[in-house]
């Protein structure tokens, strides 16, 4: 059995860094990947999916979120867009996500955001994942240095990208 052919192009995706302060630390929401079709059953991941034709990109990240998690985003950081209406219905929008991703073999790129949330986590709405938790900054720098084979390897640039940026200062 030969493996499955690779898409011609490239599959665009977005995917949400939900924060919230948990006893006085800013812990971000994750759950554990479980497709057992898929690769990666049991390394964790934060909710994310593709972009549907002619979606917007904020409403394919808050429905994504809305669908996995149960939870609903009430701020992205940054929500900064520039539209400009063209030539007859055509509409161009610029926006600013807070990092792009992709890794090596894979036929997914991705924009992802910091975002906030309300609600709690609707475990019935918690699909081709397991364990949804909040887990603090201090515990994802630690899983990061010490067992990135935990996280889903799409999602191991980018969270490390955040922790670092947030150590900076960058991000508040």
């Amino acid at each position: 059995m030969s493996a499955p052919e690779r898409p011609k192009y490239m599959i665009v995706s977005v995917s949400a860094i939900i924060e919230r302060i948990i006893d006085g630390e800013t812990a971000i929401y994750v759950q554990t990947r479980w497709k057992p079709t898929g690769g990666y059953s049991g390394t964790f991941e934060i909710p994310g999916g593709k972009i549907e034709a002619g979606e917007d990109v904020y409403a394919a990240l808050k429905r994504e979120v809305r669908e996995e998690t149960g939870l609903e985003i009430t701020k992205i950081k940054p929500e900064t867009t520039t539209v400009v209406k063209g030539n007859g219905e055509q509409t161009g929008m610029a926006f600013t996500p807070f990092c792009g991703n992709t890794f090596h073999g894979s036929s997914v790129i991705g924009f992802i955001f910091r975002c906030e949330a309300d609600g709690d986590i609707d475990y019935g709405k918690v699909n081709e994942a397991m364990n949804p938790r909040w887990i603090k900054i201090s515990e994802l720098k630690k899983l990061i240095e010490k067992a990135p084979e935990s996280i889903f390897p799409y999602y191991v640039g980018a969270l490390k990208y955040y922790v670092d940026q947030r150590e900076k200062g960058l991000i508040i």
